[in-house]
């Protein structure tokens, strides 16, 4: 009775973080959808796999984490695939050092999400735009890649609260600080 309690709440969890997806996959591609800053949109789909990582187990964080970066490939013009395996390792890893290592509170959410996120940023601009031998790489990171990272890393407080709300509505008798 216990075990069916338990997968009934966690199946309750995954169709949160499925519809948290979705919705940020519909805020980050529709058009007017989600306010700009410096002309650049956040990349809500990275911030919210790295969020959900925190709180689940490894194999869980890869399977999210692939969702969210196939729909940020989807989202994105150039990188297919990129996000995909990008998001299924950060989000391995960030859900072993929370399981191993570190405690849950928002400062190292945000440290431990925004070293990832920045990391991924800086991937992207290095694999996409200085190997495929784009001009002016110091103006595109500065114009481009800074803004939307600064705006990601912004939202990663409401992320966490939302995925904390999450894990802690279904994990009542469990220990999830």
């Amino acid at each position: 009775m216990k075990q069916e309690k338990m997968n009934k709440m966690k199946v309750i969890r995954y169709l949160v973080y499925t519809a948290q997806a979705f919705g940020c996959f519909f805020l980050q591609t529709v058009p007017g959808a989600m306010p700009e800053f410096f002309s650049e949109k956040p990349a809500l789909l990275i911030t919210a796999a790295l969020c959900a990582a925190v709180f689940e187990e490894e194999r869980g964080s890869v399977l999210y984490g692939a969702l969210c970066g196939a729909l940020a490939d989807c989202a994105a013009v150039t990188s297919r695939g990129f996000y995909g395996i990008a998001l299924s390792a950060a989000c391995y890893a960030v859900s072993s050092l929370y399981r191993e290592r570190l405690r849950r509170n928002l400062l190292t959410v945000f440290t431990v999400s925004g070293i990832s996120a920045a990391v991924i940023t800086g991937l992207h601009f290095l694999l996409f735009y200085i190997f495929a031998g784009y001009p002016e790489p110091l103006v595109s990171f500065t114009g481009h890649y800074l803004p939307e990272l600064f705006y990601t890393l912004a939202l990663i407080p409401l992320f966490y609260k939302i995925d904390f709300l999450a894990y802690g509505k279904t994990m009542r008798n469990r220990k999830y600080y």
